[in-house]
């Protein structure tokens, strides 16, 4: 069964509070209702399957399907607003904020807070939060992030110099802890150690002390570290060089025969001895009027165009 189909936590009727599908009785027994549409829950406690409520369909069983799309992660935002408004510490991440030159400035180091102030659904500056702990010198307001509502960073720049710091919860990784099977329906522990207990899951939007380090020290911080910026040096490796071996040319080798009557040679022709050109004739230049024995090239005038055959040899 898919988690979202899940409905881990249900609105008690008769205390007015989020429960764990552990903590009441089975079936219609549990006198709860759904806390995204109100319709009446029942409690499903099987042996095989995840505990969770159940809509009571009657008769109308896509309607409320459709109409309660986003029960998982109504049900899992309400109790995790009710858990800290029951709780009197919390664990809080630490921050490190970065200068335009790749330095790192540590802002607060990972702590336990104690607080007695808690206060739910409110509006700071025109920007709703789901929770706002009130402490000695500052407050923190809490963002409960869901893959259906995300927190937009640009709506805080309204928060400079001000008293308050702004804590990011995302809950999208809660659906994968809630799925696990033979947990027995405890998901309110599960989901308090996730909010209260581990820092990881935690992330600082703003601080309050980030204006007082960039009046300080005159610089502008950034909250993540900029794209250009490199952590660390990145190591060059030395490619080995390759070797070239140049292979000597082989001496091509033509005849000399072959090369004579073949090619146009306008060069100094070298000697013609009459053993190499047993079968050459007589030529004569009608031109210059040069007479020679062997290839039909005049040595005077450089061109066979003007060569003519007078006698066989």
């Amino acid at each position: 069964m898919s988690v979202f189909s899940l409905i881990p936590f249900g609105f008690r009727v008769s205390d007015q509070k989020l429960v764990d599908v552990s903590e009441v009785k089975r079936g219609k027994r549990c006198g709860c209702i759904c806390p995204s549409c109100k319709t009446e829950l029942i409690a499903r406690q099987g042996a095989i399957n995840e505990w969770c409520f159940a809509h009571v369909s009657k008769g109308g069983a896509d309607s409320v399907k459709n109409e309660c799309a986003f029960s998982f992660w109504v049900s899992v935002v309400l109790m995790a607003k009710q858990i800290i408004l029951n709780a009197k510490s919390i664990r809080v991440p630490e921050l490190k904020l970065y200068t335009n030159q790749a330095e790192s400035i540590p802002i607060t180091s990972e702590k336990t807070l104690s607080f007695d102030n808690v206060e739910v659904e409110q509006r700071l500056l025109s920007i709703h939060f789901d929770v706002i702990i009130k402490l000695e010198n500052y407050s923190i307001a809490i963002i409960f992030s869901t893959p259906e509502r995300q927190a937009d960073l640009s709506d805080f720049n309204i928060f400079k110099s001000s008293t308050i710091g702004i804590l990011e919860i995302p809950l999208s990784k809660t659906d994968s802890l809630l799925s696990q099977r033979n947990i027995a329906g405890k998901y309110s522990e599960i989901l308090s150690e996730y909010i209260l207990g581990n820092a990881a899951n935690k992330k600082w939007l703003y601080h309050p002390r980030k204006s007082l380090i960039e009046k300080k020290k005159g610089l502008q911080l950034f909250l993540e570290r900029p794209y250009f910026m490199v952590s660390e040096p990145t190591p060059i490796i030395e490619q080995p060089k390759r070797q070239i071996y140049n292979k000597p040319k082989e001496p091509i080798i033509r005849d000399r025969r072959t090369i004579y009557k073949t090619t146009y040679m306008p060069n100094a022709l070298p000697e013609i001895q009459h053993s190499d050109y047993k079968d050459a004739d007589n030529y004569k230049c009608i031109k210059c009027g040069s007479m020679w024995f062997g290839p039909h090239v005049c040595k005077t005038c450089n061109s066979h165009f003007y060569s003519v055959t007078y006698s066989k040899r």
